[in-house]
């Protein structure tokens, strides 16, 4: 109940944030970016599994988890309103996709550890499969970053409307 109540937090918070400092001239792509950023470092954080601070952790992961959404918003005002479905179903199917490869990868990394004594999975293989999200989403957020996050945030490099 407490990471359900955290994300309607943050969707409420990033919706508004976003609102806010677009007033001020500051891009949604940039809010997202930074609220996935600090998303990324609480996957982090649970994948080290710091002694007392599970449920705080658990709670952070589904208020920042909520960044991931301002794209849909962000990437539909770069194409002409005749595409914005379009284009959300496209990154729909990507993030189905990709949900379906991680879960998938996650499995595989899981087996290969031998079970627990309680028939379990191996801790380590958690550890294993969240630094393996990590990695790619380094990746993804490099491949970001190395654009200037103008795409997403209305500059001029490659943008689809020229």
């Amino acid at each position: 109940m407490g990471v359900s109540l955290a994300m309607v937090a943050g969707y409420f918070a990033f919706g508004t944030l976003a609102a806010r400092l677009g007033r001020r001239g500051i891009p949604a792509a940039h809010v997202a970016a930074v609220g996935m950023l600090a998303f990324l470092g609480v996957q982090v954080l649970l994948s080290l599994q710091p002694a007392g601070l599970a449920t705080p952790l658990w709670l952070l992961f589904g208020f920042f988890g909520t960044a991931c959404i301002l794209p849909y918003a962000v990437l539909s005002q770069q194409f002409p309103p005749g595409l914005a479905g379009r284009v959300n179903t496209g990154l729909n199917l990507l993030v189905f996709l990709a949900a379906f490869a991680a879960q998938w990868g996650i499995g595989v990394i899981l087996g290969q550890w031998p079970t627990t004594a309680a028939g379990g999975y191996d801790p380590a293989g958690y550890r294993g499969g969240i630094a393996l999200l990590v990695i790619l989403q380094l990746v993804g957020m490099g491949w970001f970053l190395a654009d200037g996050g103008a795409r997403l945030s209305g500059g001029a490099s490659r943008s689809p409307r020229q």
